[in-house]
């Protein structure tokens, strides 16, 4: 009811924004009805009272809050968002005033996303730490915190905060976790994240845990020379939490379940010390395979570029792919 004022609802999409302006319009029109206010318009895109504020919902596009001045931004599963970066860009110079709000609705996603950072802008320890003492009941499972310096507040709430939550648990020998994986159909990565607090420690999950735990054998030395046999690489910079990681795997055959299946003989892992010792170590479990018929795959970024070139110099892997 401010004159002048406006929020932006920015949702993945243009029908989950539409959703949500939906379920808003219903309370204003039912406002109206009472009298308390008028509507100027009540469209998906555009909800405004006569004489008061208005509130727009747009896509998570770069462009989506071009020409507008905000009062609030609120994001919603921001996590998720790959533009979140850019709409944030797009609205900062709104948003370095004192009377502009941002909110970021969102349930966990990676340790190195937009939301993952905003949380640490005011949380005591990283997040996903702060997350798993919630689940682990070490804390309560509804905490805020406040950055008295620079404004910026988080809030983390689980499921154990809500009663009827907490009964399904009591009710159900799976859980709640358990049971609301099986009442909606989830993985477990999704119902992990859905449910509890979990960050996946990297940007993209190309396999769910499921697809892994059902396709992987347990980690052994013994490698059977007619399989695919290959070390996958996965390059960093070494900063922050982000690892370098390559793992020894073989491809085999399951005639039991007419499936190939993945076996993991070894892994390095390591986000400490240089990139050259890393390339180093690399070179060194490459060489402790001696003839086997590894092969080494890159993952191709601006770092992959950099260890494909020193380790096609040094390596004797019978084939490096960029």
């Amino acid at each position: 009811t401010i004159p002048g004022y406006c929020a932006a609802w920015v949702s993945m999409s243009l029908r989950d924004a539409g959703k949500v302006a939906a379920t808003t319009r219903d309370i204003l029109l039912h406002l109206e009805n009472e009298n308390y206010i008028r509507m100027a318009t009540n469209s998906l895109l555009s909800l405004k009272v006569v004489g008061g504020g208005e509130i727009v919902y747009r896509p998570s596009t770069p462009d989506s809050l071009r020409g507008l001045t905000l009062d609030c931004l609120i994001q919603d599963e921001q996590a998720f968002c790959k533009n979140a970066r850019e709409i944030y860009s797009a609205a900062s110079p709104a948003l370095s005033t004192t009377r502009v709000k941002l909110i970021d609705i969102s349930t966990p996603n990676s340790q190195v996303d937009t939301f993952y950072e905003f949380l640490k802008k005011s949380s005591p320890e990283e997040p996903q730490i702060i997350a798993q003492k919630i689940m682990n009941k070490e804390l309560e499972p509804y905490q805020v915190y406040v950055d008295d310096n620079t404004k910026w507040c988080s809030v983390y709430l689980s499921w154990m905060a809500n009663p009827n939550c907490v009964q399904i648990n009591e009710d159900n020998e799976e859980g709640f976790v358990g049971y609301m994986q099986r009442v909606l159909g989830l993985d477990s990565d999704t119902a992990s994240r859905e449910f509890n607090l979990s960050f996946d420690n990297s940007a993209d999950t190309f396999f769910t845990v499921d697809q892994i735990n059902r396709l992987t054998s347990t980690k052994t030395t013994s490698i059977n020379p007619e399989s695919l046999q290959f070390f996958g690489l996965d390059c960093s910079a070494h900063k922050g939490g982000d690892y370098t990681v390559m793992m020894a795997v073989s491809q085999e055959y399951n005639p039991e379940t007419n499936e190939n299946i993945f076996i993991i003989h070894d892994c390095y892992r390591s986000n400490s010390g240089t990139i050259e010792n890393a390339i180093y170590d690399i070179n060194q479990k490459i060489e402790e395979y001696g003839d086997s018929a590894f092969s080494l795959t890159i993952e191709t970024n601006s770092m992959g570029i950099a260890f494909h070139e020193e380790l096609q110099r040094i390596s004797n892997c019978s084939m490096i792919e960029g």
